[in-house]
């Protein structure tokens, strides 16, 4: 069974795309030049009917950002470094608190590389000695700094875990997960003194009964009976000397292969039942820390969302979704949002989760046959993301207010273009890859694409990300599957 997932995995992380290397070998280099647009094709479809407006306030759009600039500056430094030569399909790539990038060879065993901004690279990191080998999902920058990453086969029968590369060790953990279920409910009991002569028994005071010939004090005790509620209440002769306590009687974690939450409520005689892990099957896939200060994570087979809790280390699933979600980024309203792409029967979906597990899905103005691919949020207040399938290849945005979905399909310039990842770029635009054309490409908040050829022409680019300032310019580094490199592009 594992066999057949780690093959499913490996299917899954070519298909999305999300590559990454680097290297410190020789270097090349020449400014990005702007490729000829065909004519734009006719507009996408105006969007439907948006939906109510989140339950989460979205905060006033921020000032848009400058017009697009010229093109960048393109460097490129090879991948193969300590006897490494890395599969770069699959994998992903990341700015981390140590300044360095930091990538990942797909779905290929503890292979994670750390590249500086200069273009030197090595493969430094090792697992924990009860780890061993693992695998790891695309990459992301967690709220204390370090990466993080989800192990798609390891777990409970293929659960997943959440792993950590702590940046200054470099040593990999991950944290075990397994779905487990409480119950708790309200309960009282009631106790009351009673003086007891000759067998018959009377109420008294607490704390008045003397024991003595044919005289005996007892306490009687009844409960914990289930209630809705209760108020605890101190013996009085108004209650027969009767005291109520109130508790709450907890019974798990039981492991357990699903489990359901439910509120307490007179219908379930009062108990609540809460679970937390990752269910079996699911495997953890693509991750992301949310504004929140927890990490959200999808689910590769399983209809569903997941928080992980960094400081306790422990994970809550969220849903039902229409189908697995692909993609999952931080969004600009304090939610987090991802993308779903439902088959060929359904329309994809661009979903958002609020910090409390409430999740809205969207499908304004999308059809069936799309499909939508990497997201990001954009410096304008949007949710961007990547659409292909019917209508051609498009970038897409969605208001987080409203709903409303907004699909660019003009300016896209390559001969066979398949976007591979996207970004919000440091300069208030937002950037991305287009994987078998060899191209990045950049829209603007108005919707205006422009795309830049790189070193050699047809490169297979994939993930996108934003670097570090390198000699106090702007940067972006990206993924070269097919020349095992990573690109540095520079900013005007």
């Amino acid at each position: 069974m594992k066999d057949l997932a780690m093959r499913r995995l490996a299917v899954a992380f070519a298909a999305t795309l999300a590559a990454c290397g680097g290297g410190n070998g020789p270097t090349t280099s020449l400014a990005g030049s702007p490729v000829a647009a065909p004519p734009p094709p006719a507009p996408a479809p105006a969007p439907g009917p948006a939906p109510a407006p989140s339950p989460t306030p979205a905060p006033p759009p921020p000032a848009m950002p400058p017009p697009a600039s010229g093109p960048p500056t393109i460097v490129e430094f090879s991948a193969a470094a300590s006897g490494v030569a890395p599969a770069l399909i699959g994998g992903s790539i990341t700015l981390a608190r140590d300044g360095n990038l930091w990538f990942n060879g797909g779905f290929t065993s503890n292979q994670i590389g750390r590249m500086t901004p200069s273009g030197a690279v090595d493969y430094p990191v090792t697992s924990a000695p009860s780890l061993g080998t693992f695998q790891t999902g695309p990459l992301a920058t967690g709220p204390d700094g370090n990466l993080w990453y989800c192990d798609p086969v390891a777990g409970t029968s293929l659960s997943g875990t959440i792993g950590r590369i702590d940046v200054t060790t470099t040593m990999a953990v991950e944290y075990a997960t397994p779905l487990l279920r409480s119950t708790a409910q309200i309960v009282y009991g009631t106790s009351r003194d009673e003086s007891c002569t000759n067998g018959i028994c009377t109420p008294v005071p607490t704390g008045t009964c003397v024991a003595g010939t044919n005289v005996t004090c007892v306490t009687v005790t009844t409960g914990p009976t289930p209630v809705p509620t209760c108020t605890p209440s101190a013996g009085s002769a108004g209650n027969g000397y009767t005291t109520t306590t109130c508790t709450t009687a907890t019974t798990g974690p039981t492991s357990v292969a699903s489990c359901t939450s439910t509120p307490a409520s007179a219908s379930n005689a009062f108990v609540t039942t809460t679970c937390t892990g990752i269910t079996p099957g699911s495997q953890a896939y693509a991750i992301t820390s949310g504004p929140d200060g927890n990490l959200w994570f999808t689910e590769y087979v399983a209809n569903r969302i997941g928080k992980f809790d960094a400081t306790t280390n422990t994970a809550t699933e969220f849903g039902p979704l229409t189908s697995p979600a692909t993609s999952i980024a931080a969004g600009p309203d304090g939610n987090v949002w991802f993308a779903e792409s439902a088959g060929a029967t359904a329309p994809p979906v661009v979903g958002r989760v609020t910090p409390l597990g409430v999740v809205t899905e969207f499908t304004n103005g999308l059809v069936a046959g799309q499909s939508i691919g990497g997201v990001t949020a954009g410096a304008d207040g949007s949710v961007w993301f990547l659409k292909a399938g019917l209508g051609g290849t498009g970038i897409g945005k969605i208001d987080p207010a409203s709903g409303a979905i907004t699909i660019y399909t003009a300016g896209f310039s390559g001969v066979e273009p398949l976007l591979g990842g996207i970004t919000a770029g440091p300069d208030g635009n937002v950037w991305f890859t287009d994987y078998f054309d060899g191209l990045i490409g950049r829209i603007a908040p108005d919707g205006t694409v422009a795309e830049f050829g790189t070193i050699t022409p047809g490169l297979q680019i994939n993930a996108i990300t934003t670097g570090p300032l390198v000699g106090g310019l702007k940067t972006l580094w990206f993924t070269t599957p097919s020349e095992q490199s990573i690109g540095r592009a520079t900013l005007p």
